[in-house]
């Protein structure tokens, strides 16, 4: 029997990054697009500390975020990659995580 033997190769720096979500659709190509995403609130624009009478940081005393909505909670989803995929890869994709599910559902 033949046998094909892939051989991964990945720079020094390879380093995935943590994902919590996706959005994505289908192309006009019928091909699966998918946008991976971390979620954090804003980071502030600036903040105003006390100085001791050393110079040493004291209180902090101001934080100045971006401008929103007072009813509104911002939340920046910020992406980290994407990959575009046709249906027999993400069928693969499915099953495999299928399988590393019930791995760890056990």
């Amino acid at each position: 029997m033949k046998k094909i033997k892939f051989n991964y190769v990945f720079d020094k720096t390879y380093n995935p990054p943590f994902i919590i979500g996706v959005h994505g659709s289908i192309n006009p190509n019928n091909l699966i697009v998918m946008n991976f995403f971390n979620e954090r609130i804003p980071l502030p624009t600036s903040t105003t500390y006390e100085l001791g009478e050393e110079g040493e940081l004291k209180e902090e005393t101001a934080v100045s975020t971006p401008a929103n909505d007072k009813d509104t909670v911002d939340i920046i989803r910020f992406i980290e990659t994407g990959i575009t995929l046709d249906i027999n890869s993400a069928k693969q994709i499915r099953d495999w995580l299928t399988e590393q599910i019930n791995i760890l559902d056990k």
